[in-house]
């Protein structure tokens, strides 16, 4: 299986969220590790119900966070099989993965004997992810050159697109799938964020310089509010407050996956509608 590790704070309902999706959508494919951090009691009950459901999830809490969170990360990464993803807890896998670990391998492997090398598999980038900036609806620059592997992939030259756009980001936390060993000769910078550990783009060493996707999305990050640090807009269409969000979920009403609309998924980061389960009283 793939090794995933999913970074998540005072957020459990989101999370709630993404654990279904990938129940959901990718149940044999990952192999989870959550590292997370509650600033409250409150928060922290939110995630004693999940650890409750998914008792067979791998569970670090961050003790003195944001300190910790370097060496608690990498200490994973260490830890991960061959094969190494990152998810954040608004991210969502929103369609099924049609594809195997015996695949992904098998194409990383062609490319090792190939010019240019792979550097990873993108879940959030496809065909339809045209928009580089929802709140501006700015267009996103696409490769012009795609090879086509096993008529599942598609694989471009990132190096050769417009820097920080979003065909041309080499190291994501949403659902980019690496080499274990490639992420460790990449990470050897100071972090303690998730934000942070995407790092500024620039690396000590030499990517390779292919990604590959499919052809549609198969993940998109909804961000209807922000945690942290991050000077990421969010929640301009569907925002919800991180207390709202888990007083709902304390009270039963965890987002509902099946009831929300994925149909028009045009960028790697859109604000998607919440839908809960149960009755909410006014």
């Amino acid at each position: 299986m793939i090794s995933t590790i999913i970074f998540s704070r005072d957020r459990a309902n989101q999370l709630s969220l993404l654990l279904d999706s990938i129940s959901k959508n990718g149940s044999n494919l990952f192999d989870m590790t959550i590292i997370y951090n509650a600033s409250s009691d409150a928060f922290q009950d939110g995630y004693n119900i999940l650890q409750d459901q998914y008792e067979e999830i791998v569970w670090i809490k961050q003790q003195s966070p944001p300190s910790d969170f370097r060496d608690i990360t990498l200490d994973a990464i260490k830890n991960s099989k061959e094969y190494v993803c990152f998810f954040v807890d608004d991210n969502i896998l929103y369609k099924k993965v049609e594809t195997t670990l015996e695949s992904i391998d098998a194409m990383f492997k062609y490319f090792d004997a190939q010019e240019k090398q792979l550097l990873c598999l993108s879940l959030r980038l496809g065909s339809n992810t045209s928009v580089q900036n929802e709140y501006k609806n700015k267009e996103c620059p696409l490769p012009q050159n795609i090879l086509a592997v096993d008529n599942l992939y598609a694989v471009w030259d990132w190096t050769v697109l417009p820097k920080h756009t979003n065909f041309a980001y080499p190291f994501s936390m949403d659902g980019h799938v690496y080499r274990r060993d490639q992420v460790l000769e990449m990470v050897t910078y100071d972090f303690d964020t998730p934000n942070g550990l995407e790092g500024s783009g620039e690396f000590d060493v030499s990517l390779p310089n292919l990604m590959a996707c499919f052809d549609e999305s198969v993940l998109v990050n909804s961000p209807v509010n922000i945690v942290g640090s991050s000077a990421n807009k969010a929640g301009k269409k569907y925002g919800m407050e991180l207390e709202e969000l888990n007083n709902l979920f304390l009270s039963g009403h965890a987002i509902d996956l099946d009831s929300m609309d994925f149909s028009e998924v045009r960028g790697c980061h859109q604000e998607i509608q919440y839908q809960f389960k149960g009755e909410i009283k006014c």
